[in-house]
């Protein structure tokens, strides 16, 4: 597994002052390259996933970087520029936050909100999902209170060239029903492990003896 810090997050962010943008199959892209130096790796099985605001970043690079055999939507998110938008005016689940339009400016690298929302109105799947040719999962909590579920139902009914294409919303019932399943994060991680292990070939039932 590569965990990476791309643009606009940990230290990309806060270390490099590299901010985030609409092109994330820019980085996506650079991992592979770099993936694709090691020996170790097989190339023709490599996968993307992200969350949070992930549900755009990975789906965004999946779409344009064709070497990923497969991707999964930590929590969705359809249009973040008509969310960032709802929030600013008072109408968002993220008000309580403190600071919130600073934290904006902070990660898109802009003086201005105006200028940030002109950014954040890019981060849209709109005319990007369509694209989507590699297998796609996409998880979402029914009481998700930052992103409504809808944009996991958009997001899935658009990547309609997706050759398998899976919506799991977990439900208050059964638990990780909130915003990336922060109520049982370990559901979704499973969940997550399984339908991976299972496309990109892997033993969904852990690592057998040697």
């Amino acid at each position: 597994m590569l965990v990476v810090d791309h643009p606009g997050v940990g230290e990309a962010l806060r270390l490099r002052n590299m901010p985030s943008g609409p092109d994330t199959e820019v980085p996506a892209g650079a991992c592979v390259d770099y993936l694709e130096t090691r020996p170790e790796v097989d190339a023709q099985r490599i996968g993307i996933m992200a969350l949070s605001l992930g549900g755009y970043y990975a789906p965004r690079a999946a779409a344009l970087e064709k070497r990923f055999k497969c991707c999964v939507a930590w929590g969705a998110v359809w249009d973040w520029g008509e969310l960032v938008s709802k929030r600013l005016a008072g109408r968002g689940g993220e008000l309580s936050v403190p600071d919130w339009a600073d934290q904006l400016l902070w990660v898109l690298g802009k003086e201005t909100v105006e200028e940030a929302v002109a950014v954040a109105k890019q981060f849209t799947l709109k005319e990007i999902a369509g694209k989507i040719t590699c297998p796609l999962l996409v998880i979402h909590g029914e009481n998700d209170r930052q992103i409504p579920v809808a944009n996991a139902e958009k997001t899935i009914a658009a990547a309609v060239n997706s050759p398998q294409r899976q919506l799991k919303i977990f439900t208050l019932a059964e638990g990780g029903a909130e915003h990336c399943q922060v109520d049982n994060s370990t559901m979704a991680v499973d969940y997550i492990a399984d339908w991976a292990a299972k496309i990109l070939g892997g033993d969904p039932q852990g690592l057998s003896p040697r």
